[in-house]
């Protein structure tokens, strides 16, 4: 018997590379099974510097 987990979590601050990875790391959460939605054209940021995947909706 398998269970499956939800969660949910609401962080206040920037979104940057290193807040990802240290909510991973906070989570015990590998960034490679988190996601992200597709980023709009003034991301400051490379999508590989997250380490996450993306979900285009």
């Amino acid at each position: 018997m398998t269970s499956s987990h939800r969660l949910k979590v609401l962080v206040k601050g920037l979104f940057t590379p290193e807040n990802v990875a240290a909510l991973a790391h906070r989570l015990d959460i590998p960034t490679a099974l988190m996601f992200i939605s597709c980023p709009g054209p003034y991301f400051s940021f490379s999508v590989a510097d997250f380490g996450t995947r993306i979900i285009n909706l």
